[in-house]
């Protein structure tokens, strides 16, 4: 290959072939298109992006270092050890994250436990699959218990989630009915991972797709082989999910486990959703204030009640008026 006059020539040189651009993003956990976009001009890369792209190009490091170097006046050199974003399989829970997750499974109990186990592997899901802040969003979505013994699971309802933009940032309590018409419904009905790496491509299945999704990937959270909800990945670009990220998603929807208890999981059996409305987006806005404010009311008329019953019994009476508007 002959000298370059800027990284980006050299880079739009090397990523020709699709299976070699592929290759060097996963090295520093970015999405292959970032590259293209780069080289059109159309984004630009942050700092840390620079300091990371010459891993991506082992063979041509050196180069990729001269050129960045002389383009913006920095001295990588100067800097710390470059080392890649990109996490190997063995990294994706790492041991010190996973023992502050353990120690408070061990200690605490109750919605504040949980509460507090969810935050942490959202936000450190987040920050291996969208590195670079392209554009993701991660929900916990979880089963609606029945409202008798023996009556089937019939609703979703994503709980929590934490999101780069275009979706809002940082963790947040969310409150969302789903059911058969989502991505979700189908991985929890089939207990099974799904993938869609381009909502757009034909002869899909008519998911609901939110504002900005392009593609979507989602894994079951089980617990012997009991069903309880699932975790779920969107992103705002296509054929995002390689490989290492699948492995991720997979490996944190196992250790989401955790917080669950023993009555939240479901044999397969007893699955059986119904195809929920898909509400306007003012209605969606304003149904974790009416859940808030139902809540308060209950807790009021029955004092007795435990959080988590009272947020059950709440849940339940929204799913049955939501129900009757699906009909």
């Amino acid at each position: 290959m002959a000298s370059s006059s800027s990284w980006r020539e050299l880079l739009k040189g090397l990523i020709a072939v699709p299976s070699e651009r592929a290759a060097a993003a996963e090295r520093i956990g970015l999405n292959p298109i970032t590259f293209v976009r780069w080289v059109q001009g159309t984004s630009k890369p942050t700092m840390q992006n620079l300091i990371e792209l010459p891993n991506a190009f082992p063979a041509h490091r050196e180069e990729f270092i001269d050129l960045i170097e002389q383009e913006y006046g920095i001295h990588l050199r100067d800097s710390q050890p470059i080392t890649p974003s990109v996490f190997s399989p063995e990294q994706a829970i790492p041991s010190e994250f996973l023992l502050k997750v353990l120690g408070e499974y061990a200690r605490a109990s109750g919605p504040f436990a949980a509460w507090y186990i969810r935050t942490q592997c959202l936000e450190q899901l987040l920050s291996l699959l969208d590195p670079g802040k392209e554009g993701m969003d991660i929900s916990i979505i979880r089963c609606i218990p029945p409202r008798s013994e023996g009556v089937h699971v019939q609703s979703l309802c994503e709980v929590m989630g934490i999101g780069n933009p275009p979706w809002p940032s940082g963790v947040d309590r969310r409150l969302l009915f789903l059911g058969s018409e989502s991505l979700a419904g189908w991985v929890v009905e089939h207990s099974e991972p799904s993938v869609i790496q381009d909502f757009g491509s034909p002869g899909l299945l008519p998911f609901r797709i939110t504002t900005g999704e392009k593609s979507a990937a989602a894994y079951p959270i089980l617990r012997a082989g009991k069903i309880g909800g699932c975790l779920m990945a969107s992103s705002n670009i296509e054929n995002a999910w390689t490989p290492l990220r699948l492995y991720c998603l997979d490996a944190y929807a196992k250790l989401l486990a955790l917080p669950m208890g023993e009555t939240d999981f479901y044999e397969s059996q007893r699955i059986a959703l119904r195809e929920m409305t898909i509400l306007a987006p003012s209605r969606e806005q304003h149904l974790l204030l009416e859940f808030q404010d139902r809540l308060r009311q209950l807790r009021r008329a029955q004092h007795t009640l435990s959080i988590v019953q009272a947020e059950t019994l709440v849940l339940q009476q929204m799913e049955a008026a939501l129900m009757i508007e699906s009909e």
